[in-house]
């Protein structure tokens, strides 16, 4: 048997994460950050309904989550406490229509 076979690819994880999204019935990590980075409702849809990404309605949900977790916490880089740093952010800029565009 060749070392070749078990070379991992980006289309391998690709699949394994559909396979994953579908068989667990919700979105895996790698789901709802390709469904943010898209940002357009008929791509993220079209892409959803492929398994590649999460609903638009998930990623509204996240994007509201990490903006309410984001203004709820003074400090920027979050909590050392409990020895874990988690912080979110987003680039929300990208989206505003100005009458420069």
């Amino acid at each position: 048997m060749s070392r070749d076979k078990f070379q991992v690819s980006n289309a391998s994880l690709m699949i394994e994460n559909i396979v994953t999204g579908i068989v667990c019935g919700r979105p895996t990590p790698l789901q709802i950050p390709l469904g943010v980075t898209l940002s357009h409702k008929s791509l993220i849809e079209d892409f959803s309904v492929l398994g590649v990404t999460c609903t638009y309605d998930e990623v509204h949900l996240f994007k509201g989550s990490a903006a309410a977790s984001a203004s709820s916490d003074p400090s920027p880089n979050g909590s050392a406490d409990d020895g874990l740093i988690q912080t979110t952010a987003d680039n929300f800029d990208e989206e505003i229509a100005s009458a420069n565009d």
